[in-house]
């Protein structure tokens, strides 16, 4: 991926004009003055808690960032180093927050720079799938066990039926529905396929769709054999949640009001 100087330019004026569209013109809009008092709000925190939640996103960014490297990047792939890493996992979190579209923003942007680095269509698919089931597992499985163990009483806190045990179960079938996906046959697409076929465009859109359930099994199988290989940047999804759930505990002492039984300063 070829990042010139009048890219980078362009770069900087984009973040410019965000910055003064957010400055300027996002207060002017309704319905957005209680979301800047809170933002003004945030000059009454503990300045070196603050500074500590920054430290911790910025190792949660980081661990969002090797994890990308651990999917996507291959020594055949060309030339996707870390700073092209850094650029197109950044602009892909800026699309997820920016845009209200169930984080399909992030995934059309980076699966786009993935195709400009030249990577093909297919694997771009492929390894998303294996990169979302990645990243989405560990907030699923501690959805799963938080849920029982709360709701159960095994942790303290516990929680109401709804906020405990409905949370575990809808994650649990959701994990069991991933490893469902991996049992498909390798040969589903051309199963599929076969009815699908014919002319014009109603068979057009059934043989693309008959494509979804081997690119998805494809990638569950694709997160399975990293895990398998015990790839060390996995990590990176835990650290991407756990120091992310740790900016919200430095935030509560930011603002003097840390959660019971947590630990104090």
């Amino acid at each position: 991926m070829l990042f010139t100087r009048r890219r980078a330019i362009g770069f900087g004026v984009f973040i410019l004009t965000l910055v003064a569209f957010l400055y300027f013109v996002l207060p002017k809009l309704a319905g957005v003055g209680s979301a800047v008092h809170a933002v003004h709000r945030i000059e009454g925190g503990d300045r070196w808690w603050l500074a500590v939640g920054v430290v911790l996103e910025t190792f949660s960014f980081a661990g969002y960032v090797v994890l990308f490297r651990t999917v996507f990047v291959r020594r055949d792939d060309g030339p996707i180093h870390w700073r092209e890493s850094y650029e197109i996992t950044m602009a892909g979190l800026a699309a997820t927050r920016l845009f209200a579209a169930g984080g399909a923003g992030g995934v059309a942007l980076t699966a786009w720079a993935l195709r400009r680095s030249g990577m093909e269509p297919r694997l771009v698919a492929t390894r998303m799938v294996a990169f979302m089931v990645l990243l989405y597992s560990i907030f699923m499985g501690s959805l799963l066990i938080d849920g029982v163990g709360l709701g159960s009483g095994l942790f303290p806190g516990g929680g109401s039926f709804a906020i405990t045990i409905i949370p575990a179960i809808v994650a649990f079938v959701l994990l069991a529905l991933a490893g469902a996906v991996t049992l498909l046959p390798g040969d589903v697409e051309r199963r599929l396929g076969r009815w699908a076929s014919g002319s014009g465009r109603l068979a057009h859109w059934l043989a693309r769709a008959a494509t979804v359930p081997a690119l998805a099994a494809s990638g569950i199988r694709g997160a399975i054999a990293l895990i398998r290989a015990r790839e060390a940047g996995l990590l990176g999804a835990v650290a991407w949640w756990g120091f992310d759930i740790a900016v919200l505990w430095a935030m509560f002492h930011a603002f003097g009001s840390p959660p019971c039984g947590w630990p104090t300063s």
